[in-house]
């Protein structure tokens, strides 16, 4: 496969799928990212609650969280993502289909996480509107986002051997996706942003590569 090729997310993280845990990125993300993730949920539980994840990839991060919830759901359109899913967490319900359109009735979870899927997606006003709809009253949703800065086109994923395939990639930058989201019934309360040393601070600057932001219905 060649490495100037692009592909539709679904597509490129099909191929990607049984490398993609090894990737240097993600042991990044997990080391950096989910600490901040776990802190807001954390500081948020009250009692019985029900999680979503949108575009929740092979997983890792809802098998970590699972036992925290009474329900964890994971939507992934990635078949093959999926079926890396399903074999490592079997405990956890995953589900395929578009988070643009996502098959849950509304008030449905307390909690929808979301890491770094607003990056493939041109609109991301969709998704939003998904997760202000399916999301209960006082729930919250904690999206992360690859930030706008760095000078990139589209994601590079792994695939096999040392070969690896871009994925279709959209920037946006975090105060755009707040004002998205309020137009979806979203209000940011927090936002932090994560530096390429793996350092949280609460601005932004030159070194960011991405941040974590909590909503709640407005």
């Amino acid at each position: 496969m060649s490495v100037d090729e692009v592909l539709r997310p679904a597509e490129a993280y099909d191929l990607s799928a049984p490398f993609y845990d090894a990737w240097s990125w993600q042991a990044f993300w997990r080391e950096h990212e989910f600490p901040l993730v776990r802190a807001e949920i954390e500081a948020f539980e009250n009692g019985s609650m029900d999680l979503i994840d949108l575009g929740c990839g092979t997983g890792h991060y809802l098998g970590l969280l699972a036992p925290s919830f009474s329900r964890s759901v994971g939507v992934d359109i990635s078949d093959g993502m999926l079926s890396v899913a399903r074999l490592a967490h079997p405990s956890v319900e995953f589900v395929r289909a578009d988070i643009e359109d996502l098959p849950f009735g509304d008030n449905s979870f307390d909690v929808a996480l979301s890491c770094r899927a607003m990056t493939h997606l041109a609109d991301p006003g969709k998704v939003l509107s998904e997760i202000a709809r399916t999301m209960r009253s006082k729930g919250i949703a904690i999206v992360t986002n690859i930030d706008h800065g760095p000078k990139f086109g589209n994601t590079r994923l792994p695939t096999a051997g040392e070969a690896t395939v871009f994925a279709t990639t959209f920037k946006h930058a975090p105060d755009d996706l707040a004002r998205i989201a309020r137009a979806c019934g979203l209000e940011r309360t927090g936002c932090r942003y994560i530096t390429m040393y793996g350092e949280p601070v609460t601005y932004w600057d030159e070194d960011i590569v991405g941040s974590v932001a909590v909503f709640r219905k407005s």
